[in-house]
């Protein structure tokens, strides 16, 4: 197999904030270097966002997004307006950031997304309830990604407390978090290719995610009316209990998960979509078919670090053809009551970071 390297910790960043554009400020003078450095080196922001922003048809979409997330979540907008006040960037380029992915479909109609970012094994059974999760990203992505630790003054003056990973200058969580109601989650891309012009974006929904008071909260949030879609992996410390949501811009599929479960970067239990399909992932899907289901942590995370498709192994380290690498390794652990984190393969190494879930 192949040998990865390591990633550097992620900074932890402990806040506390009102919300809107004290807790997006905040955010953007700890990380104004690292958000910064993403937006000059982000080749999507240069190659494909900006140059669509500045058309009259591009100018025209970004409105329309814009309009409907001010009217659908105003505070999280003005988390970004103070995100970008910070950092001193214009705030077209943090929302644009924000609506990479719906915003991209229309630019590059009829290209397909050279993205497909994620694997999840998500196991319960009597002695083991957990969601694992690979982190999949672009390798300009690595060192300027960051852990939030969060308290909130919600605008009806309830606390919302939440860790969170946090790609720069975007909202929390793109990838996974947990908060104190007892909620962990995971998310996976996924590729429609029927996307709503003017929907609520995938950041967003994932945003109103940290506020889930429980699972059926949480399946709420996710399973609004948006532009894209996305696969969410839920658990309930508490209760031990693991869903799979996939949800499409007008449909969603729940699943119960009940022994071992891998999703990747496709739609599986909705049927009859129309959807991009990545190599990277129906190899990995291909290959989790050759291993044995895990019982146990253990052998979800052997699952996890494989890297014996020479081509688009689960475990990634953007080798060519593959494009992505794994930034980190992800283990809700409901029984230890614990979130691990692996920045290399968990098959040579241990956890280097650990958070007490709530």
């Amino acid at each position: 197999g192949l040998l990865c390297l390591s990633f550097a910790q992620f900074p932890i960043f402990e806040v506390d904030a009102v919300a809107g554009k004290d807790f997006g400020g905040k955010i953007g003078s700890r990380f104004q270097r690292e958000i910064l450095a993403h937006l000059s080196e982000f080749p999507a922001f240069h190659e494909v966002l900006l140059p669509f922003y500045d058309t009259e048809e591009g100018r025209k979409i970004y409105s329309e997004f814009l309009a409907v997330h001010q009217q659908k979540f105003p505070s999280y907008v003005d988390e970004l307006v103070g995100l970008s006040e910070a950092v001193g960037v214009p705030f077209a380029h943090i929302f644009l950031l924000n609506i990479r992915q719906e915003f991209s479909f229309f630019a590059q109609k009829p290209t397909k997304p050279d993205v497909d970012h994620c694997s999840d094994y998500l196991l319960k059974n009597e002695h083991t309830a957990a969601i694992c999760h690979n982190e999949d990203e672009k390798i300009s992505f690595k060192n300027k990604s960051y852990i939030l630790v969060a308290n909130i003054t919600e605008d009806d003056g309830s606390i919302s407390t939440f860790t969170s990973f946090v790609y720069p200058g975007e909202l929390p969580s793109g990838a996974f978090a947990f908060n104190a109601n007892g909620v962990c989650f995971s998310m996976n891309f996924v590729g429609p290719n029927d996307v709503v012009l003017g929907g609520i974006s995938r950041n967003f929904v994932a945003r109103d995610l940290l506020k889930s008071t429980s699972i059926s909260d949480a399946i709420a949030r996710a399973t609004i009316p948006q532009a894209y879609g996305r696969n969410f992996n839920f658990m309930d410390q508490k209760t031990r209990e693991i869903v799979n949501v996939e949800v499409a811009p007008n449909r969603h599929a729940i699943t119960t998960i009940d022994g071992g479960f891998f999703h990747a970067n496709q739609y599986q239990q909705i049927k009859n979509i129309s959807q991009f399909k990545s190599q990277s992932s129906q190899h990995r899907l291909a290959r989790v078919k050759q291993l044995p289901v895990p019982t146990d942590i253990f052998g979800a995370l052997s699952v996890l670090s494989d890297t014996q498709d020479p081509e688009f192994p689960i475990y990634r380290c953007g080798k060519k053809p593959d494009a992505s690498v794994t930034l980190c390794t992800a283990v809700f652990d409901a029984d230890a009551e614990t979130l691990r984190v692996y920045l290399g393969n968990p098959a040579l190494e241990s956890a280097s970071m650990f958070f007490d879930l709530y």
